[in-house]
């Protein structure tokens, strides 16, 4: 098992380091290992030259502490690298999801094969919406968003039993 199969009691991680490291395997890995944990964007670049490759975007009422950390507490936030996410929801059985102009998104979840869970654009053109028939058996659910330049966005999981019930 990898040294990270071993981390208890994290909040969050980081899904994405700067423009190059990508750990969405590291974050599917602790789902699976039945972790409830929530997926970051940081940039911990020392220089300004390297800064602003990916951050989280927060969905928050007011721009103050007490604001901001409870949304960063209840999960209220996504990872980027810039791609944007308007709106998600689920609404009978099914996870909608807006954005802006990507060349795929993906519904990642536990189980391999499922219908529907990836759609790509047509070439030349771009998505900005896609849905989602969420199954019981799948554990749980994120989006992964692709913009035209391959820089993903991705949602924290939702645990499937959740949505549904």
């Amino acid at each position: 098992y990898p040294f990270y199969s071993q981390l208890n009691y994290m909040h969050a991680m980081e899904i994405y380091n700067g423009p190059f490291e990508n750990n969405s395997h590291v974050y599917d890995d602790m789902l699976l290992l039945g972790r409830d944990i929530y997926c970051i964007g940081g940039d911990d670049s020392h220089s300004v030259d390297t800064s602003g490759h990916s951050w989280t975007m927060i969905k928050a009422a007011a721009l103050d502490y007490r604001t901001v950390t409870k949304a960063l507490m209840d999960g209220h936030f996504y990872a980027s690298q810039g791609p944007e996410i308007f709106d998600l929801y689920v609404e009978d059985g099914m996870m909608h999801v807006t954005t802006s102009d990507a060349q795929e998104i993906h519904f990642v979840t536990a189980a391999r094969a499922e219908e529907g869970k990836s759609v790509a654009a047509k070439e030349g053109q771009f998505l900005n919406e896609a849905s989602f028939k969420i199954l019981p058996e799948s554990v749980y659910v994120r989006v992964v968003v692709v913009g035209p330049n391959g820089k993903t966005a991705s949602t924290n999981a939702f645990a499937t039993y959740d949505l549904l019930h």
